[in-house]
């Protein structure tokens, strides 16, 4: 344990004063006093970036075994320290809301815990939105509101592609869920129907005019939505207030490289005016307030544009959960150029638990 917080800064809030060069047998004196403990790499340069941009106290272990401090005016904010922060260590109860949503995933305190999430930006991530997953789900129970009917709505030229769409579909943990399929030139039973020569937008509109539902979601035939999928996208719409979510951070899976990319990493969580078409949900008044355009290319990104033009709050919601499938025709076109070149290779192997949180 000792050797692992060597490594580590640690940002301590504190009840009294402390300061100089402290002895490494002062710390269980030390760990009883604190309030709470945050974790990241680089003790000395994650120090002193804390003093210098927030004017905060910190608590760093030295590497020749003594503890130094340095104190400020300022009281610590979790915020303010959030982008200096990987994990944190069992905080107390009314600041546990505070940090999970700050995107800090809360750790037990054993040598292990601290370990594995300190070594692994992607099982922080993924222990991140667990963690919110579990207190807007908390939060919104506590609120007394229902769940409100989320239809989800595909439109597909593929007749092979039928049995992935109601796969994905069934798959989903939210439970007031609808699927209207349309075809797009063939006939299948149960599905809406629209010759070959409509456009993709009238095919979008089409099925939102017959969709139930209070929100509607958006799937692509042939794009992998694992089960945590809406149960996020509803939370995040419902937690941020937002009538548009969806994921401007995503996966993309390529099969001629058999390589699983992560595009835009950086646009995850935050309000924006771009989200991948086919994440797109939308509260159904903002879908029959800004209908699809008659166009087969195209269609959503001129819908982000006439909502994001009109004031309309659009959210990007994590990253996970949902994958890009590229199509496996052997062939390297220009599109997977433009894609690959704009997306960080984290995986070999379509791996659906690479994604999964």
């Amino acid at each position: 344990m000792k050797q692992l917080l060597r490594r580590a800064a640690l940002i301590v809030e504190r009840r009294g004063p402390l300061g100089g060069l402290k002895l490494a047998s002062a710390w269980p004196r030390l760990r009883e006093a604190r309030t709470f403990q945050l974790l990241s790499y680089g003790p000395s340069q994650v120090g002193r970036q804390l003093e210098k941009e927030q004017k905060i106290s910190y608590l760093e272990l030295g590497t020749s075994g003594g503890l130094y401090t340095r104190w400020g005016a300022k009281k610590l904010q979790v915020t303010d320290i959030a982008p200096h922060v990987q994990a944190c260590i069992e905080p107390p109860a009314e600041l546990r809301a505070p940090l999970i949503r700050a995107g800090i995933p809360l750790v037990e305190e054993n040598t292990t815990a601290i370990r594995t999430a300190l070594n692994s930006p992607l099982l922080r991530a993924k222990i991140a939105t667990g963690q919110l997953r579990e207190l807007l789900r908390g939060e919104h129970d506590a609120a007394g509101m229902p769940l409100p009917l989320i239809s989800v709505v595909v439109s597909t030229n593929r007749p092979d592609q039928l049995e992935h769409v109601r796969a994905q579909f069934s798959r989903q943990t939210y439970p007031r869920t609808e699927l209207l399929i349309l075809t797009h030139g063939f006939h299948a039973e149960g599905c809406l129907h629209k010759p070959a020569e409509a456009s993709l937008g009238e095919c979008l509109n089409e099925l939102v005019a017959h969709a139930a539902g209070k929100i509607i979601a958006k799937f692509d035939d042939d794009d992998l939505y694992l089960p945590n999928y809406l149960t996020d996208q509803y939370l995040s719409m419902w937690d941020t207030g937002a009538k548009v979510v969806g994921k401007a951070a995503n996966y993309i899976y390529f099969p001629t490289l058999n390589a699983i990319a992560l595009r835009r990493e950086n646009r995850a969580r935050m309000f924006t005016d771009f989200v991948a078409g086919a994440t797109l949900m939308a509260d159904r008044d903002i879908l029959e307030q800004f209908p699809f355009a008659e166009r087969t290319r195209g269609e959503d990104t001129d819908f982000l544009r006439r909502v994001a033009h009109a004031g309309v709050p659009i959210y990007s919601t994590d990253q996970f959960n949902f994958m890009v499938m590229r199509h496996d025709d052997h062939t390297w076109n220009a599109t997977d150029l433009t894609l690959a070149q704009s997306a960080d290779i984290h995986t070999f192997g379509l791996n659906e638990d690479h994604v999964r949180a």
